[in-house]
């Protein structure tokens, strides 16, 4: 494939928005999903938007950043409303051949047991949903490229 058609070619895909920073009040905060999305993204594509960025949202109390890594590795950073760092944790993430990102923190993160999701894309956020569950069910992240919440 030449280098112009493999430029059309990626003209053609439906790539998220880069977003340069995260404005906290701008988080998600699990809102219920109301757009239609399109089918949960293949391994290709869950590595080619999630690798290498930040996933943020917010709960009630904090506001958390997940940096997933160019090698693997996988760093979290949970923060007070007030700014102030919380909890840190590090662990590890890979995509199944059958579309699933899957996580395994080191400590105490996700009671210490691994996961998986299935990944949609809505914009610059992806919802993550579990096995089993529905889409309104799963959790809502924004996405920012690279290490954009100063996670490492």
């Amino acid at each position: 494939m030449s280098f112009a058609a493999a430029g059309l070619a990626l003209a053609a895909c439906d790539l998220p928005q880069v977003v340069d920073g995260t404005d906290d009040g701008s988080l998600p905060e699990g809102e219920a999903i109301t757009e239609s999305p399109r089918a949960a993204l293949n391994p290709t594509e869950i590595e080619v938007f999630l690798r290498d960025s930040t996933l943020s949202h917010q709960s009630d109390e904090l506001v958390w950043h997940v940096y997933l890594g160019r090698d693997g590795s996988l760093t979290g950073l949970a923060r007070g409303e007030d700014g102030r760092q919380v909890q840190r944790a590090r662990g590890r993430w890979e995509v199944t051949e059958d579309g699933f990102l899957c996580r395994q923190w080191d400590g105490s993160w996700g009671g210490g047991a691994s996961g998986c999701a299935q990944v949609y894309q809505f914009g610059t956020d992806f919802v993550f949903v579990v096995p089993g569950a529905t889409i309104e069910d799963g959790i809502r992240r924004r996405r920012t490229p690279g290490d954009s919440q100063n996670v490492l």
